[in-house]
């Protein structure tokens, strides 16, 4: 019964490295959807880093993102 627990174990691990194998060339070979906020810098970037950076530096991004400041034009009903 041995043998038939290391045949299951091979079978699980080559299918395993296979899935990996799948997701790494994906990872590799695609294009990252670049959506949210400055994502002129997020394009650019894509272009200069490799593709670990780059989601480094989204993470960094998404952080500095909360402190953005946005203009807002007064309406009419505030003015008390």
């Amino acid at each position: 019964m041995l043998y038939r627990f290391v045949e299951l174990y091979d079978q699980v691990l080559v299918e395993i490295r296979f899935n990996e194998g799948n997701f790494n060339y994906t990872f590799i070979h695609t294009f990252p959807v670049i959506e949210g906020v400055l994502c002129n810098i997020k394009s650019y970037a894509v272009w200069v880093y490799t593709r670990n950076y780059y989601v480094i530096l989204c993470k960094e991004m998404s952080f500095e993102a909360m402190y953005i400041i946005k203009e807002v034009k007064p309406s009419d009903s505030d003015d008390l």
